[in-house]
């Protein structure tokens, strides 16, 4: 019988074992480089890499000491904190010329708010169905917020509140809260649905950077860089800091040293946003909370107040500076 591998995550505040974040480097600046943990078994070596929008790539690879020319592989892949399997049952081969990869990201629902602990599990046997090794690594994950603005308009904060506003003109979904010239500011243009002025939807993103730069997204798939047209369907501002790419069915903007990624479908009138470390983790504001993992904090005014009333949330954030 085959031997199966289990990928078991786990999450935890702490660890023996931890990856040096990229932000937490002497001399750099940068704040969402991929990291990659790698563990080494005497058959498999498995690597880690963080990706962007919470996702996570498991990579197989064969090791240099292994004289086996094709390693078959078994794999589950779990959050055991929430009793979660995110992949069951994954198989692959390795070869000396051939890796096997896994992709994977925790619900959306999940919210990965502290160091989060990986604990991977791994057999692996022959083509003959000998078995060769098992072993067990950890790595772990920084913490991940993702928040969404769908359709007319169903929002969700980074820590996990859900609410719906029919409000209109330009709102603040997300800004730097902490500095007094915001590094960014995310606005989102709120336009009547077609044959239904009670309900509203997201009909332009504009992503405002702190040296005056801005970025522009229309739900017709249009992108515009500082008022104009992009050059090419990738290019990157404020000295590599930002990346702006066309895709089939949006734009994805990203803000490295923010650790901020933006995913817009155009036509389907979607926004999804990521912080991908806890940098800026209760130093944000508007729409989308403040990423702090507490979703009952999360319907503060632009004024500083709490308050329970969503529409009266989400109405202190309408940009009175802009017109519709």
């Amino acid at each position: 019988m085959k031997h199966r591998i289990y990928l078991l995550l786990y999450f935890a505040m702490f660890t023996r074992w931890s990856i040096a974040m990229p932000w937490e480097m002497e001399g750099t600046h940068s704040r969402t480089k991929r990291v990659s943990a790698t563990s080494m078994l005497q058959h498999i070596v498995i690597k880690v890499d963080f990706l962007e929008e919470c996702e996570m790539k498991a990579t197989f690879e064969r090791s240099q000491q292994s004289n086996v020319d094709e390693i078959f592989i078994n794999y589950d892949i779990r959050l055991p904190r929430w009793d979660i399997t995110l992949v069951t049952d994954g198989t692959g081969t390795v070869t000396a010329t051939a890796n096997h990869t896994q992709i994977f990201s925790p619900p959306e629902d999940i919210i990965i708010d502290v160091k989060t602990k990986i604990l991977i599990e791994l057999v692996a046997y022959d083509v003959d169905d000998n078995w060769l090794e098992e072993g067990t690594d950890v790595v772990y994950l920084e913490p991940c917020f993702r928040a969404s603005d769908k359709k007319d308009p169903h929002l969700t904060t980074f820590d996990g509140r859900h609410y719906s506003y029919h409000g209109l003109c330009w709102h603040t979904l997300v800004k730097d809260c902490e500095n007094a010239i915001p590094r960014f500011e995310v606005l989102g243009k709120f336009v009547p649905k077609p044959n239904d002025d009670t309900r509203s939807r997201t009909g332009q993103v504009d992503v405002m950077l702190h040296d005056n730069e801005s970025i522009s997204l229309y739900d017709n798939n249009d992108i515009l860089v500082n008022g104009k047209p992009m050059d090419n369907p990738s290019m990157y501002l404020i000295n590599g800091n930002v990346r702006v790419e066309e895709t089939d069915d949006g734009a994805t903007v990203v803000l490295q040293q923010e650790g901020l990624t933006l995913k817009w479908l155009g036509k389907e009138h979607i926004l999804d946003v990521t912080f991908h470390h806890d940098f800026f983790s209760g130093k944000v504001c508007g729409l989308l909370g403040d990423a702090d993992g507490n979703k009952d904090n999360d319907y503060i005014t632009r004024e500083g107040e709490e308050t329970r009333d969503s529409n009266v949330f989400a109405a202190s954030w309408k940009v009175p500076t802009r017109s519709c």
